[in-house]
């Protein structure tokens, strides 16, 4: 006869599942996959989880247990919401240099997002979630996740006054960090049109801009890309590590 579980440790392993899914379906490096796949990581995490919340008083009404889990789910979306806006900084790099150099209505499919973009910012996006896996702060963002579990016992409220201000400053370094990081091939861009526009000025017969500027503007663009690029993954690192420090910000584990 096999082993009957208690319903406490039922109701335990569900909360701590349904915040781990949450952030897993929107977490770069997991959103793309398919739900199964998910669902398998789940589940071995909720087992190693499990200990952080086990002896908590936990509803066993299936009402209130349906709640429980429907915030528990918020709570992880909120997170992974968090390492999305973040690692969107690659990509908002690349959408700014393909729109300068003239590669935005090249589009492709990104298997990470399941979404068409352009080459460029499909690229970065690739570089930014490889250094996000490769650097373990994917792992580390999962550990803040089973740390949380302290600071927001399942069934807790993550406060709007705490979490809105955490979520729109992480929006707002990511626009800020990709232009920055776009700015070399930005640069490179003006001055090749302004240079283009003052040629014009003084012959304006020759229409430089369709018959150099354009090849000129792409083709130094991309050369300018390519010598600038390892500078960028570097310069994108340290957001890396204030990512989980603002995900800890969120769930009540730092100031």
């Amino acid at each position: 006869m096999l082993p009957t579980l208690p319903i406490e440790a039922l109701v335990a392993g569900a909360m701590v599942f349904a915040r781990l899914t949450g952030m897993l379906m929107v977490m770069p490096g997991f959103a793309g996959l398919p739900r199964i796949a998910r669902m398998m990581a789940a589940v071995p995490l909720t087992l190693v989880m499990y200990p952080s919340v086990a002896g908590l008083a936990l509803p066993t009404d299936l009402p209130l247990l349906i709640w429980g889990m429907m915030v528990e789910t918020a709570l992880g979306l909120a997170m992974g919401a968090l390492v999305a806006f973040f690692l969107a900084t690659m990509s908002v790099a690349g959408d700014a240099i393909s729109a300068n150099i003239g590669l935005n209505l090249a589009q492709q499919l990104d298997p990470l997002t399941r979404s068409s973009g352009n080459t460029i910012g499909t690229l970065a996006n690739f570089f930014g979630v490889g250094m996000f896996i490769v650097t373990d702060t994917h792992l580390r963002c999962i550990e803040v996740l089973g740390a949380s579990f302290k600071s927001l016992p399942p069934g807790t409220f993550l406060a709007p006054s705490v979490a809105a201000p955490v979520l729109a400053d992480a929006a707002g370094t990511a626009l800020r960090t990709g232009a920055e990081l776009a700015g070399p091939v930005v640069l490179f861009s003006f001055l090749i049109h302004l240079a283009i526009s003052v040629l014009g000025r003084m012959a304006p017969n020759l229409n430089l801009f369709f018959s150099v500027g354009i090849s000129a503007n792409m083709t130094g663009g991309l050369t300018v890309l390519m010598l600038a690029f390892p500078t960028m993954l570097l310069a994108f690192l340290p957001q890396l590590d204030t990512l989980v420090l603002r995900l800890a910000q969120l769930v009540g584990m730092g100031g």
